[in-house]
C-alpha cells in the first residue's frame, strides 16, 4: 500500500503547490479545443469522436494524429509545466508523472467535450432539420 499513498501524496502536493492553476487553466484550454473540434466534427457530418475512435479501427490512427496535433502544444506544456512543479516540490523529475498529468488534465478533457459538443450539435441540427420539415408539410 505504501506505493501507492506515495503516488496519492505527490498527486495532492501538485494540486496545492506551486502553479497549481494550471489544473484549472489547461483543462480549460483543453475544453475550448474540444469545442472548437467538436463544431468542426459535427459540421461535417462526422460520428462522435470517441465513436469513431473505437466503432472503425480503420481510421483509428488518422483521428489520433489529427488529435494529437491539435493538442501537441498544450499537452507538451503540460507535461513541462510538471516536471518544473516536480522538481521544485520534490527536488527531482519523474517523466512519466509528467506525461500522465500532462494527459489527464489536457487528453481527457479535450477528448470529452469534443464528443459532447459533436452529439450537441449534431441533435440540435437533427432537431432543426426536423422541425423545418413537419413545418413545410
Amino acid at each position: 500500500m505504501e506505493p501507492f499513498e506515495n503516488i496519492l501524496e505527490r498527486f495532492f502536493a501538485r494540486l496545492t503547490g506551486p502553479l497549481n492553476l494550471r489544473f484549472v487553466l489547461q483543462p480549460l484550454m483543453a475544453i475550448l479545443l474540444g469545442i472548437r473540434d467538436g463544431v468542426h466534427d459535427a459540421k461535417a457530418g462526422k460520428p462522435p469522436f470517441l465513436l469513431d475512435l473505437f466503432a472503425r479501427p480503420q481510421n483509428r490512427k488518422r483521428q489520433i494524429q489529427k488529435a494529437l496535433r491539435s493538442l501537441l502544444i498544450p499537452m507538451l506544456v503540460a507535461i513541462i509545466l510538471d516536471g518544473v512543479v516536480q522538481y521544485l516540490l520534490f527536488g527531482w523529475v519523474r517523466i512519466m508523472g509528467a506525461v500522465t498529468i500532462g494527459v489527464l488534465i489536457m487528453g481527457l478533457p479535450y477528448v470529452i467535450a469534443r464528443a459532447v459538443t459533436n452529439r450537441v450539435i449534431s441533435w440540435r441540427n437533427r432537431t432543426a432539420v426536423s422541425t423545418s420539415v413537419k413545418t413545410s408539410e
